[in-house]
């Protein structure tokens, strides 16, 4: 992060983007980690990706909701520094700024033990629940459809 917050003042954004990515990265590799949180099974190391590692934490933890949007607006405006075609313009440097201050955020913040972790069961269940709540809607869809509906005249 040093390295990040160094090139941000030498005005070169593009490394700076890099290395910002690069502790985020970081960052949630040792989240997972330190949580045991469970990440979808690649045979090959180089395979994972960092949306493997920031998806399991969060479907997995009690992150809060703010941090979460945080990131991923950064993610989306800054970690992926390739997404601005002119990396001079001012707004930019701030972008970086904040970037650098939610990254930071991320790595300081304490994700509580208990974590959402799903048995095979558990996915059932929620399963069951929204199906039923599909089921209801559309009962009472076709309930209030045949209510209201206008009767037709005989001929």
């Amino acid at each position: 992060m040093e390295k990040a917050k160094y090139y941000l003042t030498e005005k070169d954004y593009k490394a700076s983007a890099v290395y910002i990515r690069t502790e985020f990265e970081r960052i949630v590799k040792n989240i997972c980690e330190k949580k045991s949180l469970q990440v979808n099974y690649k045979i090959r190391q180089k395979d994972f990706n960092t949306e493997d590692f920031w998806d399991a934490i969060k479907q997995q933890t009690d992150l809060d909701k703010n941090l979460k949007k945080s990131i991923e607006i950064h993610r989306g405006t800054v970690m992926n520094p390739f997404s601005h075609y002119d990396l001079e313009k001012p707004e930019f440097e701030k972008e970086l700024s904040d970037t650098i201050s939610v990254v930071e955020l991320l790595g300081q913040v304490n994700i509580k033990n208990d974590l959402k972790k799903f048995t095979f069961k558990n996915l059932i269940d929620i399963q069951e629940q929204l199906e039923n709540q599909i089921k209801s809607l559309l009962i009472g869809k076709i309930i209030g459809s045949l209510l209201f509906k206008k009767p037709t005249k005989s001929i």
